[in-house]
């Protein structure tokens, strides 16, 4: 995957592609078996692929949607909790695409930036009632995808409004949530900000 499929499109100088979409689960946040991660080794081998983590499986609906629509190759971590959950089932199910690479702002908020994905992102959904009742005001961001990764920086316009940021995953350290801070800090410059 690292070696051909990642790079096939740009060795190749556009002439040819491997629309390839490798399905995966991950994420459970529960069990000794399900403590590792191995998000770090992807993010920094699978330069190429687009490496989708949604928060749902309606989420999922949407992403496959876009990817069939493409020629390039992506991972999808489904969320293994979100197998579980009851949703509603949009009436354009076949037809509503995630765009790759945009945050999704679940809500407004002016104390606080809190970015996460995937099956942490309902963790942090149920901490800020309490986060509320405390009368602390949360924004929340939901990346959707760490490859492409926040293309139109809206994560960096929500730490100049609200100067504090906390990136929430299950990965071990050095893992997802390191590449995410290494992103917003260093690449968009998310350091002129206090925090």
């Amino acid at each position: 995957m690292s070696d051909d499929v990642a790079s096939l499109q740009y060795r190749t100088k556009g002439k040819q592609f491997c629309p390839i979409i490798v399905r995966t689960r991950g994420h459970r946040l529960e069990g000794i078996w399900h403590s590792g991660s191995p998000m770090g080794m992807i993010i920094n081998s699978l330069r190429g692929f687009h490496v989708c983590v949604p928060r749902n499986m309606v989420q999922a609906a949407g992403m496959y949607n876009t990817l069939l629509q493409a020629h390039e190759p992506a991972l999808m971590i489904e969320s293994l909790n979100g197998y579980r959950l009851k949703e509603t089932m949009p009436e354009n199910l076949g037809e509503f695409t995630v765009p790759l690479g945009v945050v999704d702002v679940i809500k407004e908020g002016s104390d606080i930036t809190i970015v996460s994905y995937g099956s942490t992102l309902r963790v942090v959904e149920e901490a800020m009632h309490t986060l509320d009742e405390l009368g602390i005001s949360v924004e929340l961001l939901d990346i959707q995808t760490l490859l492409p990764f926040d293309i139109n920086q809206t994560i960096i316009a929500s730490l100049k409004k609200t100067n504090r940021i906390l990136f929430v995953d299950e990965d071990v350290p050095g893992g997802g949530t390191a590449f995410m801070f290494q992103q917003v800090i260093e690449e968009q410059g998310g350091y002129r900000y206090r925090m």
